[in-house]
């Protein structure tokens, strides 16, 4: 079977979400240490140098793939984030949405495998474009309303999100995943309320 040329101006685009569709696949289904770019080009039907054009190599289509399901998810929690007229009250919906997006075990492989496949700085960078900012941003009001007084606004969102992310990680210790979403998130949402008064 011959392989179809490389993207022109056209299909970039396309070409490049069929890259990230299939790779997202790829390190679901085999981890990142033993996931295979080869694989990958075989599914795309395309030629081994039109991935090669658009990622330079698997750390980087890891890195893409990583990046984009956390603005996939950025997205999805600000938006009901937006409904909510409290800013603390939207910060905890903002926390529990975010667990229950890692009760899904794909979401939950890709976190895991990110702690290993991308150094922490370069994690802490795409998080500070996506999760990390949309909750600095409602922790500003929040402080103004009172809590956290006197707090640093990135230090206390490191913090919660560093509790949120551990949570969701957590999820591959338990059998009956919607029981314990309700633990840690009334757990969470308590000790939320503790360190912020």
């Amino acid at each position: 079977m011959s392989k179809n040329t490389g993207p022109n101006k056209k299909n970039l685009e396309q070409t490049r979400k069929l890259f990230l569709k299939i790779a997202k696949k790829e390190f679901i289904t085999y981890g990142y240490a033993d996931s295979s770019t080869n694989r990958i080009v075989e599914a795309s039907g395309m030629a081994r140098g039109s991935l090669y054009y658009h990622f330079k190599d698997k750390r980087h289509l890891f890195f893409a793939v990583y990046t984009q399901m956390l603005a996939d998810m950025d997205k999805r929690i600000r938006k009901k984030m937006e409904d909510v007229e409290d800013p603390w009250q939207a910060i905890k919906l903002g926390c529990n949405l975010f667990l229950k997006e890692c009760k899904n075990q794909n979401t939950r492989k890709l976190l895991i495998e990110g702690l290993t496949a991308i150094p922490y700085n370069e994690r802490l960078a795409i998080h500070s474009k996506t999760l990390l900012k949309t909750f600095e941003e409602y922790l500003g009001p929040s402080m103004k309303n009172g809590q956290f007084k006197g707090q640093d606004p990135l230090i206390v969102t490191i913090m919660i999100y560093g509790m949120m992310s551990e949570l969701g990680r957590s999820f591959e210790l338990v059998e009956k995943p919607e029981q314990y979403l309700k633990q840690i998130t009334d757990s969470l949402n308590r000790t939320l309320d503790k360190i912020a008064a």
